[in-house]
């Protein structure tokens, strides 16, 4: 464990995307409700002026920014207006900040970063200037530009140690498991929540601590550890119970549900899946209601409750926008194929099979760095050659892959002995499990 002298007295240490926007959102300004603090600042804006209105202007974007990304723009530029007149500069740093914000939500990255230059400008507090290098991070994660994220982390990281600000620093740092899990190195990136759970400890942030928590199971149950990974999981669960937060008590609940499908503990699985349904619809957390319908589906069918897993499905599949990133739909698409061929549909089967694939085009937009690595270290592949690895990437069986290729599972077979010896892997490694792992 890292205490905050050991972080301050040294020059910091150098997976399909989680949600690396949302846990973005997560972290820097949690949900907030729309409470009675929300409706008092309201109150009070309406008799304010000057710098008194700027900075409740300020306070509302904080509430707004993850619900209501226009509105919260239109309040930043009342407020940088204000500001500007009067030449406050905090003010002017504030408003700037939010409009950046309000662009990174909703994926205009080129003119967040702008924003984000700019603030930093009008800023006197260490903390202040690093939350603007945080941010400035944050686009270069999203962008999978991990080297210049960690570059910007570690000046924001030497912003905050000047501060002792422990919230900003165990955000950093979360950002660094973060991207430690996209990489794979999950027992990396575990250490680097348990050190940004000790921050936002001391600190005495007990939602945030929570998410790393949560964070921490995530990553032992990349190691294996599902054990371990529930425990977590509960123990996030409890803590957001204590804190009233409704939202995010069903991801925990989601998680929890999640770790005992893996481990095939049906009844458990279904226990915990049914109670994250009911407290995303109950919370607006549609993000968790898709899953959790998806996942219980799946538990379903290995019930062979083939109806029910179809009902289910389809329910998530209804509440789809433009919202629902496409990883999500594929893999929606992908277990309703599976359902089909359950019930002995085989053309519906094969429709959503390919519908999974058609999505996005899944790996030219969400495997695009895999396939980038895999050249790299293998050379050119044929069309046919993507579409196996594709769909073994996937994990499906030699029987689904046949189907969806419309080919014998002999067929199937052959086609990975070709890769396999064009790849040139030893005799005793699985060519699915090294292709999902991959790169290692």
């Amino acid at each position: 464990m890292h205490t905050f002298q050991d972080y301050a007295s040294t020059t910091f240490m150098t997976f399909l995307k989680f949600i690396l926007l949302s846990l973005f959102t997560l972290l820097v300004l949690r949900s907030h409700a729309q409470s009675a603090d929300y409706n008092e600042i309201l109150s009070e804006l309406q008799q304010a002026q000057g710098e008194d209105r700027a900075i409740l202007l300020l306070k509302l974007c904080n509430y707004d920014i993850n619900n209501d990304q226009e509105l919260t723009k239109k309040r930043a530029l009342e407020a940088l207006k204000i500001s500007k007149e009067l030449d406050f500069k905090k003010g002017i740093g504030g408003s700037l900040r939010y409009i950046g914000l309000s662009h990174h939500y909703v994926g205009e990255l080129d003119s967040a970063r702008i924003y984000y230059s700019r603030c930093k400008n009008y800023y006197d507090k260490p903390k202040s200037i690093g939350w603007s290098y945080y941010n400035i991070a944050s686009l270069f994660e999203y962008e999978s530009k991990y080297d210049s994220a960690l570059h910007y982390l570690d000046i924001a990281e030497n912003l905050f140690v000047k501060d002792t600000a422990l919230v900003e620093l165990g955000s950093a740092i979360s950002m660094r498991g973060t991207i430690a899990n996209i990489r794979g190195n999950y027992s990396e990136a575990a250490k680097y929540f348990y050190d940004a759970m000790t921050f936002f400890e001391e600190a005495g942030d007990q939602s945030r601590k929570a998410d790393m928590i949560r964070q921490l199971s995530s990553s032992e149950s990349s190691l294996g550890n599902y054990d371990q990974a529930i425990s977590y999981a509960k123990e996030a669960h409890n803590i957001y119970t204590e804190e009233n937060d409704t939202y995010y008590q069903a991801y925990a609940t989601n998680a929890i549900g999640s770790y005992f499908l893996k481990t095939n503990m049906l009844d458990s699985a279904e226990h915990y899946l049914e109670k994250s349904i009911s407290s995303s619809k109950s919370s607006n957390n549609y993000i968790i209601t898709m899953a959790s319908l998806a996942e219980i589906a799946e538990v379903y069918l290995k019930n062979e409750k083939h109806d029910k897993a179809l009902s289910s499905v389809k329910e998530a599949e209804s509440l789809f926008s433009s919202d629902t990133t496409t990883d999500t739909q594929a893999s929606h698409f992908l277990i309703k194929g599976k359902i089909h061929m359950a019930l002995h549909q085989p053309d519906d089967a094969l429709q959503a099979f390919n519908k999974s694939l058609e999505i996005g085009k899944e790996f030219s937009s969400i495997h695009q760095a895999f396939m980038d690595e895999l050249k790299a270290q293998y050379g050119e592949f044929s069309n046919t050659e993507w579409r196996l690895i594709s769909l073994m990437k996937m994990n499906l069986s030699s029987k689904d892959i046949a189907n969806i290729l419309r080919i014998s599972t002999n067929g199937v077979k052959k086609a990975r002995y070709r890769l396999r010896k064009k790849m040139d892997l030893a005799s005793e490694m699985d060519l699915q499990d090294y292709l999902i792992s991959y790169p290692a």
